[in-house]
C-alpha cells in the first residue's frame, strides 16, 4: 500500500466513522421545510428560543458576582444519548448555570435532524445559547438556523463581561467579520472579554496533530488576524469546540480552551495526553468573577458523562514586578485556596469531589 493509499484510507475512516449517527424525527420536519421564516418562528414559539431570546432574559435577569456558565460542543451521537446524559447532569449543577453555550456540531443541515435536536432539548430548563459548527450549516441548514437561532456573530455582556460568539461561515472568517469582531473587543467597559467559535485556530493547538494527522487539519481564513485581535485586546477567555476533547492551555495570554466532548466520536482521532486533555465525553464549567473592580479570574471544571469532576483549573491574571514584564493570564491545576485568585464560594463541595478521585493532588 503506497503512502498517498493510506493517507486516503484513513481519511475515508475518520469522515465515515465521525459523523454518521442515527437520530432523525419529523415532529417538525414539515414545518422547517417551509420557505416562509414567519411560519417557522411561529411554529416553534414556546419550545425552542431563538440566541436574541436568550439574551434578553438574561439581560433582565439580577446579575451575579460570580458568573456560572457552561460550555458543550460537538454533541452529535445516536440518539442524542450522550447529549441527553450530560443535559440531565448539567441540569443538577449546585448552584445552576447562568447559561449554556453549545458550541456548534448538535445537528446535521437536513430538517429532520434538526427536528431531532429539538426534540432533544425542548422544555429544558435552562437556556442554551446556540453556536453553529460547520454541520449545522450543510444542506439547508444555513437557513434553518438563521431563521430558529438568529444571526451567526452576536455578543451580549454580563456586568463586567463581555460575551461574543462567532459561528461557522462558509467564508469563514472574512474581513467585514474580524472588524465587527475588532468593534467588539475596543471597547474599555466591559473589559473581561470571552470569545466563542465552533472551528478551533490550528497555531495554537498545533501540538495535537503530530504525524499523520497533520495532513487532516487545516486554517480558518483569517485565523492569524483573529488571533492578533485576541491578543491586541487582551482577551481573557476563548472557548473552542470542533475537536472531540478536552482541553486547555495559555496562548499569547488568552487561556484558550477546546470541549468537544458531548458524543461524537473521538476514537481516531489523536492521543490525549494528561495533564489537562481528555477524550472523555464531557461538558465545561467556567466559573468567572464579574465585578468591575476585579482583574479577570475564575475556574475551569471539566466534568465527565457521570458527573465526576476530570479537572480543576484556576486562571487569574498575574502582574509581575519589574523585568519589563506585562501582565498576562496564567492557568494552574486548582490546589485549593491561593493569594494569587479568588475562588467561587461554592466550589468547595466539587473540589472535594476531585479530590476523592485524584488523591495524588493533595
Amino acid at each position: 500500500m503506497t503512502k498517498n493509499t493510506a493517507i486516503m484510507l484513513f481519511a475515508s475512516i475518520l469522515i465515515m466513522s465521525s459523523c454518521a449517527y442515527t437520530g432523525k424525527s419529523n415532529t417538525y420536519t414539515s414545518l422547517l421545510e417551509k420557505a416562509e421564516v414567519n411560519d417557522i418562528q411561529k411554529g416553534l414559539e414556546g419550545i425552542i428560543k431563538s440566541n436574541p431570546q436568550v439574551m434578553s432574559e438574561l439581560e433582565q435577569k439580577q446579575k451575579k458576582t460570580w458568573l456560572r456558565f457552561v460550555v458543550v460542543g460537538d454533541t452529535i451521537s445516536n440518539q442524542n444519548i450522550v447529549y441527553r446524559a450530560l443535559l440531565a447532569k448539567i441540569s443538577r449543577l449546585d448552584p445552576p448555570p447562568e447559561f449554556i453555550v453549545n458550541l456548534g456540531d448538535f445537528t446535521g443541515g437536513k430538517p429532520s435532524q434538526y427536528s431531532y435536536y429539538f426534540d432533544t432539548i425542548k422544555y429544558y430548563p435552562y437556556p442554551i445559547i446556540h453556536v453553529m459548527g460547520n454541520h449545522e450549516i450543510e444542506n439547508e441548514g444555513k437557513m434553518i438556523s438563521r431563521t430558529v437561532f438568529g444571526e451567526t456573530d452576536f455578543f451580549f455582556d454580563y456586568n463586567d463581561v463581555r460575551l461574543i460568539f462567532m459561528s461557522s461561515e462558509n467564508q469563514g472568517l472574512t474581513s467585514q467579520r474580524l472588524d465587527w469582531l475588532e468593534d467588539k473587543l475596543k471597547d474599555d467597559y466591559p473589559s473581561k472579554k470571552i470569545y466563542f467559535s465552533h472551528e478551533f485556530p490550528l497555531k495554537p493547538f498545533i501540538e495535537l496533530f503530530p504525524t499523520v494527522y497533520s495532513l487532516f487539519i487545516h486554517r480558518r481564513k483569517n485565523e492569524k488576524e483573529m488571533l492578533d485581535l485576541l491578543d491586541k485586546y487582551d482577551v481573557s477567555v476563548a472557548v473552542f469546540g470542533h475537536l472531540h476533547r478536552h482541553y486547555e492551555k495559555i496562548h499569547r495570554g488568552t487561556v484558550m480552551i477546546i470541549s468537544g466532548g458531548g458524543g461524537q466520536r473521538a476514537f481516531l482521532e489523536p492521543k490525549a495526553k494528561e495533564p489537562l486533555s481528555t477524550k472523555e465525553k464531557h461538558f465545561t464549567i467556567v466559573d468567572m468573577l464579574t465585578g468591575r473592580e476585579r482583574d479577570p479570574q475564575g475556574m475551569i471544571s471539566c466534568i465527565n458523562r457521570y458527573n465526576k469532576p476530570l479537572f480543576m483549573t484556576a486562571f487569574y491574571l498575574d502582574k509581575p514586578k519589574g523585568n519589563g514584564v506585562g501582565p498576562s493570564m496564567q492557568l494552574t491545576p486548582f490546589k485549593g485556596f491561593d493569594s494569587k485568585f479568588i475562588s467561587p464560594p461554592y466550589i468547595g463541595e466539587l473540589y472535594k469531589e476531585y479530590l476523592e478521585k485524584n488523591s495524588s493532588i493533595k
